[in-house]
């Protein structure tokens, strides 16, 4: 949370926090992490996402109102309404942050998002560490940069064993899904039944369905490790032939 105390109105020059990086996922989602001790991620959507971008240049509340309400007058009240409540909810969880001049301050400029065929304003989630890790396979929360993995959140902690083994064991295929919900055409994976029986904990069964799903994220884990080991029989080989060729 911000701990200023001082309001901000909606003349107040206001521009991204210093130590919030951010990044824009394939759907269009913003992802929003504090380099602070809070661990804290936070996820934008919708419209809202888009005005994110506004924020990297000094602007005030208005002048994203003038902007968005000149280039979108049938949404004008909704805006109206929107608006305000974003910007002072980024305030308040600090992720912006008054400080600039008025000589340095945004007041035009075309807005971040070119077009409007569906008004959805969207807004602000709030994510923990905890919460990341639990909910990173489901699509309440897409992340394609951070995964919590901090090892404050963990226990038990053991290296993988025969990591290289039980890469050997999969077999990665070309298919095409046979259900209409999968997207058309040639795609290229594992087969979660074979990822099961070397690594159960990667998989995931579907209550309902029966289906399994595989989480790729952390097969990562796995082929470091068997990468690792074919490093150090790489060395391995590299010193025996070393020697067999002093002896000659």
């Amino acid at each position: 949370m911000n701990t200023e105390n001082r309001p901000i109105t909606a003349e107040t020059s206001v521009l991204i926090t210093q130590g919030v990086v951010s990044r824009r996922n394939q759907d269009g989602t913003v992802i929003l992490m504090k380099l602070d001790e809070s661990n804290l991620f936070f996820k934008i959507d919708g419209l809202a996402a888009a005005l994110w971008g506004e924020y990297e240049n000094p602007v005030t509340l208005n002048v994203l109102l003038e902007k968005y309400q000149t280039a979108y007058p049938q949404y004008r009240e909704q805006l109206e309404k929107d608006l305000p409540t974003y910007h002072q909810e980024l305030y308040k969880r600090g992720l912006i942050t008054p400080g600039a001049s008025a000589q340095t301050l945004q007041k035009s400029g075309t807005p971040a998002v070119k077009n409007i065929e569906k008004y959805c304003f969207g807004g602000i989630k709030e994510f923990n560490l905890e919460q990341i890790e639990t909910e990173v396979l489901s699509e309440s929360l897409y992340l394609d940069v951070f995964a919590g993995s901090d090892l404050r959140l963990k226990k038990d902690v053991t290296p993988i064993e025969d990591a290289l083994g039980k890469v050997l064991a999969l077999e990665g295929v070309h298919y095409e899904w046979n259900t209409s919900e999968g997207p058309a055409g040639r795609q290229s994976g594992l087969l979660a039944q074979e990822v099961a029986a070397s690594m159960p904990e990667l998989v995931r069964k579907d209550a309902t369905t029966g289906m399994l799903a595989v989480n790729y994220p952390k097969l990562n884990a796995y082929l470091i490790e068997a990468l690792k080991t074919l490093h150090s029989q790489v060395r391995s080989l590299e010193e025996r032939i070393k020697e067999l060729e002093c002896n000659h």
